[in-house]
């Protein structure tokens, strides 16, 4: 295998990861901007604390170096968020943009000029259209390669004990996204349900609720080996880094389910033995 052959399938993966959609608005003395991000994730809950991902020559990592504060939009999946997307895409300075000649070189994008926003208190602009938005002050800059890693919070880390908070939640993480993926994710995945009533919503909250205390009764009181076994039928590898999360119990116990019902429609169709 080649170094080139390596690297491609290394951007392959990287390519697979899923990322959102952000239009992060900071501010300078002159004038605000909007630039398009992707690299974006909350990594701390107490307080909650963010991490953004800024290119070292970014105009935007200049305005938040200089003020800051700055705004996170985040943007719908629809197509007139990707269409306003686009315009964003565009680095505030043309010079930046490799191939170009000319006036291109010179030119300024002051993209938000014609999009509805409205300014917060510190200046940063909030787009009309945001599904949500938050408001971050810089904690921290740390280099990250060809870009800078910008630590932001809305509370400020002012004493030791808050820091220390910080790093032990960061160091339970892994736990609490397991419980997390089973109340959102790999457990209990009732976002793909559509329910236009609010009785048919009631209903499908009590069976989610059902379903979640019959998980946690067969974690309480079935034997320790019934529960290894089901586990690994869920997926479970035996691997140091497992855990014994929920969702991998429920996944198990939703196998054994598929399993019995193949089984049962087998037994009253048999597979056609004409083929």
């Amino acid at each position: 295998m080649t170094i080139e052959t390596a690297e491609r399938q290394i951007e392959r993966v990287m390519e697979l990861l899923p990322y959102g959609l952000y239009i992060v608005g900071s501010q300078s003395d002159t004038d605000v901007n909007g630039m398009l991000a992707h690299w974006v994730m909350e990594v701390s809950f107490h307080p909650r604390l963010v991490a953004v991902a800024l290119e070292n020559d970014a105009h935007t990592l200049e305005n938040v170096r200089g003020h800051r504060f700055f705004s996170i939009n985040v943007l719908s999946q629809d197509s007139d968020s990707m269409r306003l997307a686009s315009k964003f895409a565009q680095p505030y300075y043309g010079s930046k943009v490799k191939g170009r000649g000319g006036e291109a070189v010179a030119e300024i994008h002051r993209k938000l000029e014609g999009i509805p926003h409205s300014r917060t208190d510190h200046g940063c602009p909030v787009l009309d259209v945001a599904m949500a938005w938050v408001e971050c002050q810089v904690e921290a800059l740390v280099p990250a390669g060809d870009h800078t890693l910008v630590l932001v919070t809305n509370v400020p880390l002012d004493s030791a004990a808050i820091v220390r908070q910080v790093y032990a939640d960061w160091a339970r993480r892994s736990y609490i996204e397991h419980g997390y993926r089973f109340d959102q994710e790999d457990g209990l995945d009732v976002e793909d349900m559509r329910v236009e009533t609010l009785e048919r919503m009631r209903r499908l909250f009590l069976l989610v609720l059902l379903a979640a205390q019959f998980v946690y009764h067969i974690a309480q009181v079935w034997p320790h080996t019934a529960l290894v076994w089901l586990r690994t039928l869920g997926g479970k590898l035996g691997l140091k880094s497992d855990r014994d999360g929920l969702y991998v119990l429920l996944r198990g116990i939703s196998a054994v389910w598929q399993t019995a019902a193949t089984l049962a429609f087998l037994a009253n169709h048999p597979f056609p033995s004409e083929i």
